[in-house]
């Protein structure tokens, strides 16, 4: 079942808006989209898991120097969607992580699309980066 990109960005901001309750100051958080279709549809709650890791990780309750930063794009070729989140310099860079969130977003990816998607990740040391595309055809 699909539904319309639209709902999913309605999604993104209230997560947002739920999170920024939370904390006391003003982080640095940017959801910017740029979008020709807005009725274009798409898996539920496909941006979820990567949202969500962004806010856990970039820890910006207690780290309020972080950063999280998304955008959505979507055009007649392709939906791209990227989110990069600072890491806390305390974080523990050798802390094993499962990745199984990501790991599911791949496997539905290929499920869905096929070839026609993929999902890079990107860490740094003080960075974590993640671009998925979808691309028409």
């Amino acid at each position: 079942e699909r539904v319309p990109l639209q709902k999913e960005v309605s999604y993104i901001r209230n997560y947002i808006d739920f999170q920024l309750i939370r904390m006391e100051q003003e982080p640095d958080i940017t959801f910017d989209c740029q979008i020709d279709n807005p009725s274009c549809k798409v898996p539920p709650l496909l941006f979820q898991p990567m949202v969500e890791n962004c806010f856990k990780h970039s820890q910006l309750v207690s780290q309020p120097k972080g950063f999280i930063h998304i955008t959505l794009q979507q055009d007649e070729k392709q939906l791209l969607f990227t989110a990069e989140n600072s890491i806390p310099p305390t974080q523990n860079q050798n802390e094993e992580r499962t990745g199984i969130g990501l790991a599911n977003v791949r496997q539905r990816l290929q499920l869905l699309f096929g070839h026609k998607a993929y999902l890079n990740v990107t860490p740094t040391d003080n960075t974590y980066r993640i671009e998925l595309c979808i691309t028409y055809s």
